[in-house]
């Protein structure tokens, strides 16, 4: 899942515009989820993992249930 969000490309999906500063996406997979936040440039700017009840990234900080 962490090489799929570092693999996309924003700038080539059909939502992409030059007007925005920052695009979210996320990818799911049965037992988690990634949420990650990209630049008009196409580069990750940070994310937040879920996995089978656990967030771990920059928006909580460390691992807590859910």
């Amino acid at each position: 899942m962490e090489r799929k969000a570092a693999a996309y490309d924003v700038k080539n999906s059909d939502v992409y515009m030059d007007e925005y500063d920052y695009y979210e996406v996320a990818f799911h997979i049965p037992k988690g989820m990634i949420l990650a936040a990209y630049d008009k440039d196409g580069k990750i700017m940070r994310t937040a993992e879920k996995v089978q009840g656990h967030l771990y990234g920059p928006l909580c900080g460390r691992p807590k249930s859910c």
